[in-house]
């Protein structure tokens, strides 16, 4: 017997985030469908929360680069 299938995995969710950055709240959907009716397709959902204790924040923001600041720099 050969197995031959396709699978289409997705997840879509949501996070809220405190505005001191000491808790996040997630919630999402995920699903797995297989195109081989010998294998269960499946699907899930995900609850979390995450709490930062002491000083530090449960995100810390990625330090990004002014995008128009080669502009700026030119003198255009």
């Amino acid at each position: 017997m050969r197995l031959s299938t396709t699978q289409i995995t997705g997840e879509i969710g949501v996070q809220w985030l405190d505005h001191s950055g000491a808790v996040a709240v997630t919630a999402s959907y995920g699903f797995e469908d297989f195109s081989n009716p010998a294998l269960r397709d499946r699907g899930q959902f995900r609850l979390g929360v995450e709490i930062a204790l002491g000083k530090r924040s449960v995100y810390t923001p990625l330090p990004f680069a002014d995008p128009f600041l080669p502009v700026v720099a030119r003198g255009l």
